[in-house]
């Protein structure tokens, strides 16, 4: 019998897409695990004389599907956008401290990178193969016990029974407290992040759908032959309290200004004067707004919509992501 206490979650770098491997690393601080077959038994019934439900069945297809959640880590958080924005990502950085950066793809794919999930309940293991990112999010709220939080949603190739990786370690990591983030608004074609939004961020939430999506061929198997792409669709979503800051977002909403989003956050310092960061970077629309007026705790607040739409200035993205840890090489 399983423990969900002895819940572990492992994974490894697939050379072939599809085709699985070793785990050679633990997902850290996750909270939330689950996988899934997904079988299509199609039943068929006939004109037999008979009230038999059916009288035959072909397997027509197998794949599967996981999810992941948890505390967004410095460390972790890479593996979600290698396998669901852009692979084969190689940080850059000449001391200890490393950036990651993730652009998300304008005219080609980017090429993400598929992985095997393990999941063990301390008794059963059953394993995703050809793991991507089907969407993710990442939440924060600046209450006094807030943590940045993410979610990712997995498909792939097929789910097997299979056995532990043994003897993989627990690697250090760092969390992000939600009330270190900073916000930062500019007006689109304009310098991101050069204007900071003080004492007005009071939560946010940004959810993606990667565009990612498995594709299945007549190639002499029921499994996806390999994935592909559409175009990923993002949203975020900022609660605001409605002081100067507030206004000024309910006036370029009403005045159709695009506007260039920075979600910026530091960790634990790294080396130097140089600390882990969260460095979340959208350039797009409002195209909404809540019904005025929101409470919180006696003082009025706003909440904003935002679609992203590429900025042809100096930004030139529509959508962007930095992480700055302290790690040179993927460890899984």
């Amino acid at each position: 019998m399983g423990t969900t206490a002895l819940t572990v979650v492992q994974f490894g770098k697939e050379t072939t897409w599809g085709t699985a491997t070793t785990a050679t690393a633990i997902w850290s601080a996750i909270d939330a695990a689950k996988i899934k077959p997904i079988i299509v038994n199609t039943q068929r019934k006939y004109l037999t004389g008979t009230l038999y439900p059916a009288h035959a069945v072909a397997r027509t297809h197998s794949s599967g599907q996981a999810s992941l959640g948890g505390d967004f880590t410095f460390e972790d958080f890479i593996y979600v956008l290698l396998s669901g924005v852009k692979g084969a990502v190689t940080p850059t950085g000449a001391t200890t401290a490393k950036t990651w950066t993730f652009p998300f793809p304008t005219t080609a794919s980017g090429a993400v990178e598929g992985r095997t999930l393990e999941f063990h309940d301390g008794q059963q293991e059953y394993e995703l193969a050809g793991g991507v990112v089907e969407s993710f999010s990442l939440v924060g709220d600046a209450a006094n016990d807030g943590i940045v939080k993410f979610t990712s949603n997995w498909i792939g190739k097929g789910v097997t029974a299979g056995t532990k990786t043994a003897s993989l370690a627990v690697r250090t990591y760092d969390l992000l407290p939600a009330a270190k983030m900073k916000l930062y608004v500019d007006d689109i074609a304009g310098t991101i992040g050069a204007t900071q939004s003080v004492a007005t961020l009071v939560s946010w939430s940004w959810d993606v759908k990667t565009g990612v999506h498995l594709k299945q061929f007549q190639d002499g198997a029921i499994s996806p032959s390999t994935f592909g792409y559409a175009p990923p669709e993002l949203t975020l979503k900022l609660t605001l309290e409605f002081n100067a800051n507030g206004v000024t977002e309910m006036g370029k909403y009403i005045a159709g200004t695009g506007r260039l989003i920075k979600l910026y956050g530091e960790g634990a310092l790294i080396t130097g004067t140089t600390y882990r960061s969260l460095d979340v970077q959208l350039a797009g629309d409002i195209t909404d707004v809540g019904e005025l007026w929101g409470d919180r705790d006696g003082n009025t607040i706003i909440e904003v919509t935002l679609k992203p739409r590429y900025d042809a200035g100096a930004f030139a993205q529509y959508a962007k992501v930095e992480i700055v840890n302290a790690v040179a090489a993927v460890a899984g």
